[in-house]
This record gives C-alpha cells, sequence and structure tokens, in this order.
C-alpha cells in the first residue's frame, strides 16, 4: 500500500480535527507576533491617558530605580534625575518629594532570624518635603543621629512594628541580609 494514499485516506476522513488544529497554530503564531505591539500600545494609551485626564494636581508620576549605591553616589544620581526631570516636565511639576528605601532584612528575636518576615527601611523626603512634619509619636521622638555606631541605624518605628517585635524606645532589633 502507498504511504502517501494511506495519510490522504487519513486525513480526509478526519479533516475537522486537522482544520481545527491547523488553525489553532496559526491563530496562535499570530497573537505570539503580534504580543509586543499590543502589550505597548495597552501600557502607552493607559500612561498616557492618565496623565492626559487627571488634573494637574492629581497626576502623579513616580520614577523608580534599583541599585546599590553609596551616599555620595546617591546625590550624584538624585541630582541628574531632578535636573532631568525639571528640564523635560519642569512646567508641570507641584514637587519633587525624593524617597529611598533599602533591601529587605530578616529580622531576629531570640537570638533566632524570623526567615518568614521580612523588614526594610524607609527615607522620605528632604528639607521642606521631609516627614518630619507629618508624624505624631506616641513615645519618644527623632533620632539625634542616624549613624549611632558602625553597625546601629537609629530610626523611627510604627505603633504595629513595635507592638510586634516587643519594642520600646531605645531597644535594639538585630536585623541580617
Amino acid at each position: 500500500m502507498n504511504f502517501f494514499a494511506y495519510i490522504l485516506r487519513r486525513a480526509a476522513r478526519h479533516w475537522q480535527i486537522l482544520l481545527t488544529l491547523i488553525l489553532g497554530v496559526l491563530l496562535s503564531t499570530a497573537l505570539l507576533a503580534s504580543s509586543p505591539l499590543l502589550v505597548n500600545t495597552v501600557v502607552e494609551f493607559g500612561l498616557r491617558r492618565n496623565l492626559l485626564a487627571a488634573p494637574p494636581l492629581e497626576g502623579n508620576l513616580r520614577l523608580r530605580a534599583y541599585s546599590e549605591r553609596t551616599q555620595a553616589s546617591y546625590e550624584e544620581l538624585s541630582q541628574q534625575v531632578t535636573e532631568i526631570v525639571e528640564r523635560r516636565l519642569g512646567a508641570y511639576i507641584a514637587a519633587i518629594i525624593p524617597s529611598v528605601q533599602t533591601r529587605q532584612f530578616y529580622p531576629w528575636l531570640r537570638a533566632q532570624p524570623v526567615s518568614d518576615q521580612r523588614v526594610s527601611l524607609l527615607f522620605y523626603g528632604e528639607g521642606d518635603t521631609a516627614i518630619v512634619d507629618r508624624v505624631q509619636f506616641e513615645q519618644g521622638g527623632w533620632p539625634q543621629d542616624v549613624l549611632v555606631d558602625e553597625h546601629v541605624l537609629g530610626v523611627v518605628i510604627g505603633t504595629d512594628m513595635a507592638t510586634a517585635y516587643q519594642l520600646q524606645v531605645g531597644d535594639r532589633l538585630p536585623l541580617s541580609e
């Protein structure tokens, strides 16, 4: 028996399944080929629409960058970004509020690291935009020195965190990477 004739007979008998398979392959190929264009269009349309439709004082744009930096390199990068943003968007800017967030650390309780919890430190604002005017203290106040010694930072924590880790003013919470 001729093998080619056998294949054609089988294909003719099951033409519905083969047609469905071929159309599915063509459709999935077309969708995969056009997905970058579709995603770019949706993202651009959404961002552009939000920025154009929002009132000027309510349309916030957040710029984020992730990198390990020293204080000097952070200040240099912050200055460069501020200059570029003011040059390009200066007419639309009401305020620029810098913020820095550290990577996540593991807290230690009773001399053991707690692996299912994470702590990160956040620094918000400077000068007139600092968080100093927006915080109400239940105990204590702002740390006199941020860097107490080489391995100790003075920080302000929320009531929920103080309760969760049983911390009082002046207590230390060991953290590790």
